[in-house]
Formats: C-alpha cells, structure tokens, sequence
C-alpha cells in the first residue's frame, strides 16, 4: 500500500499506512492517491531573504520575485486575489491573502466556496489584467498529516461512523468507517509547482492606462490552492 502511494506521488509521499494501524478487526483499506507537477509559465527569479509577517509572529523565509504581469483582483471583500499561471492554461495556483480587517480565521469563517470561487473566476475573466512590476510571493513547502473523522463529523457526517453505517454496497459483511487519514505535500518554487495528496480510508492582458503598475507582495498568512478550470484540486494555508 505504502509502494503504491510512493511510486503515485514519484517519492512526495512515501508512507501513508502504519502497520500499527492494521489489525484483526480490520477488513478492508481503501487508498487514493493523486500528484500534481506544473512549470510556471513565468519562471520566478532566484530567491532572497525577507520577512514574512506570520501568525506566530515575524520569521525569515525565502522569498520569490518576478516581474510580469499577472491577473490580480484587490476589488472585493476578502483581501488580494491573485493567479499564477502553469504553462498548461488549464490550471492556475491562486493565492488569497487577506485584507488587513481579516485575520485567517476570520477569513477562513467567512470565505465560503462559492465565494472564493466567485473572486476566482471574477479574477480570471476580467477584461483589465493589471500591471504588475513585481510579484513577491514565498517559497514553501508544506506537509500536513490529518485524521479526517473529526472534521467530517463536524461538517455533519456521522452515520458512517457508528453502529447505524450502512455499507452493504461496499461489502456484504456489517462494517463501519474506523479511520480516514489524508496525507498532503505542496511545494512551490522558482520553477513551478508540485503537490500531492494521499487518502486511507479504514473498515472496521493590458493595464488600465489610469491604474499605476503595483508590486504585490504576499507576506503575510495566505489561503493558496491550484485550480483546474473551475475546480479546486488542492487547497491549503500558510501561516
């Protein structure tokens, strides 16, 4: 299982099932795994040194720079917008930083997925692609290992959990959902972007002449996703 998600996700992921995990009363694991590697259509020049304003307080990380222009939205409720284009067209890494007002929780509580989609595709489909002399974004790599139960239960998701499951579609022995572990890596650098994710389940354009060019910088915590066409394959945060 563990060769399986390793070989899927090319060594980003290497194990994703203990074998403490595994017991008499286990009867089945389902594993999905999926990976993702995008060239940035603009490459970032080398990296440097600065600080990033994170909600632990003030650190040094490495940061990137390029000078091009980019699809930017400042226009809405949440904060800055902005889409980093691979060289296949179809798929795009957004970045979502919020506005001053907004602390990551308060926009993580308020930012739905309709709504982040709405700034998205208003940012992508936008006539007017603002000039931009510089864009100034991390670069990051993040792993987060999560058992999902929790958060499913909270979203309402609770009958597969206990006696009342019903799985007879699945299998005919009486079953209920035990575990499910989603185990993710994102890395973002100069050349593009490469992501991962695993999951266990266990039984038991132009500038605006008025507009003046801008230099976003994203230094501070930031929502961060890759998007193909209109679906959201990853989605994380950086803090």
């Amino acid at each position: 299982m563990n060769g399986f998600v390793n070989n899927v996700t090319e060594g980003m992921i290497k194990e994703v099932v203990d074998a403490k995990s595994i017991s008499s009363v286990t009867l089945a694991m389902f594993i999905n795994a999926v990976y993702f590697h995008g060239d940035w259509q603009y490459t970032f020049s080398k990296t440097y040194n600065s600080t990033f304003h994170g909600s632990a307080g003030d650190r040094q990380i490495e940061f990137m720079r390029r000078e091009t222009e980019f699809r930017v939205n400042t226009d809405n409720a949440f904060g800055t917008a902005l889409l980093l284009p691979y060289k296949d067209e179809s798929y795009r890494f957004f970045i979502m930083m919020p506005n001053q007002k907004y602390n990551m929780t308060q926009l993580r509580d308020s930012l739905t997925g309709k709504a982040l989609l709405d700034v998205l595709n208003s940012t992508e489909n936008t006539d007017v692609t603002v000039r931009i002399d510089q864009v100034i974004v991390p670069k990051f790599r993040v792993d987060s290992n999560m058992d999902a139960v929790g958060v499913l239960k909270k979203l309402g998701v609770s009958t597969l959990f206990g006696s009342g499951a019903d799985l007879s579609k699945i299998s005919s022995d009486p079953m209920s959902v035990s575990s499910i572990k989603h185990v993710a890596v994102i890395e973002v650098s100069e050349l593009g972007t490469t992501a991962a994710a695993a999951t266990v389940v266990g039984f038991t354009a132009l500038a605006m002449p008025s507009r003046p060019p801008l230099t976003i910088t994203i230094d501070h915590p930031f929502i961060y996703g890759i998007m193909k066409n209109d679906d959201i394959l990853f989605i994380g945060q950086f803090v």
